[in-house]
């Protein structure tokens, strides 16, 4: 999913309820406040739906640890801070580690590959300790 796809929804979510405030006050004839509000928070939802499946899909490993890149930046995760792994074909995958829990989805393209590779940095990891 491309960042720019979220544009839209963002900008209806933000629009539809400036709107209706504009039709509350009279300054839209014909427009029907309640209406405007209702598409305003239907946007949202389709926004957060989308954000939250651009982060779960954005995930890249590297020789130094896991990058999970956001619509708003990007959290990492070295091998040395991983704490634990679980993966389930339902639930997809989770690493905590150091405050922070990294997610992804089981449907990612080389999601196999993915999780093979956690699976021995984090076993490496543990037998180095």
């Amino acid at each position: 999913m491309n960042r720019a796809a979220l544009s839209l929804p963002l900008v209806f979510c933000l629009v539809f309820p400036l709107m209706a405030g504009l039709a509350w006050q009279g300054l839209l004839p014909g427009a029907n406040a309640q209406n405007l509000l209702l598409f305003g928070i239907i946007s949202g939802l389709g926004f957060l739906f989308g954000w939250y499946a651009y982060r779960i899909r954005r995930i890249e490993c590297s020789e130094n640890g896991l990058t999970q890149r956001m619509v708003f930046g990007r959290r990492f995760l070295a091998w040395e801070q991983v704490q634990e792994f679980e993966f389930s074909r339902t639930k997809g995958g989770k690493v905590v580690g150091h405050g922070q829990t990294l997610r992804f989805a089981a449907d990612i393209v080389g999601c196999a590959e993915l999780t093979a590779e956690i699976e021995r940095r984090v076993e490496r990891t543990k037998a180095a300790i």
